[in-house]
Parts: C-alpha cells; sequence; structure tokens
C-alpha cells in the first residue's frame, strides 16, 4: 500500500466517521431528542467542531490524492 493510497483510506475513514456522527445527532433531534453531538464524553460543541475538522480534512484528503491504485 503505497502512501498515497493511505492518505486517501484516512481520509475516507475520518469523511464516513464525521458523517455517522453529524447524522446520528441529527435523527436523533428529528425523533424528538436534544440536538446532542457526542464524541469520547466531549462536550456537545467541541464534538461539532471535531467533527466538522474531520469532514473537511476527509474530502481534503480523497479530493488531493489520486485514486486508489490496483
Amino acid at each position: 500500500m503505497s502512501k498515497n493510497d493511505l492518505l486517501r483510506l484516512v481520509g475516507v475513514i475520518f469523511f464516513i466517521f464525521s458523517v455517522q456522527g453529524i447524522l446520528r445527532a441529527l435523527i436523533n433531534m428529528i425523533l424528538g431528542h436534544p440536538l446532542v453531538f457526542n464524541l469520547f464524553h466531549l462536550s456537545s460543541p467541541i464534538s461539532l467542531i471535531i467533527y466538522v475538522i474531520l469532514f473537511g480534512l476527509g474530502i481534503l484528503l480523497v479530493v488531493k490524492t489520486k485514486p486508489f491504485s490496483k
């Protein structure tokens, strides 16, 4: 596995992790619960900031690296 493939894989993992964290909070809000972002027992605003940073970093890593080699 090359360095490019590793960076792309990390980008995909960051993207999926951040999207599931944001979607879980939004779905709970739709179901009538308060809007709370949970990440390792951190406060909700800090968790949201980390999710947004991971989301942006994941997109950046996927866009800036070459597609996976065969």
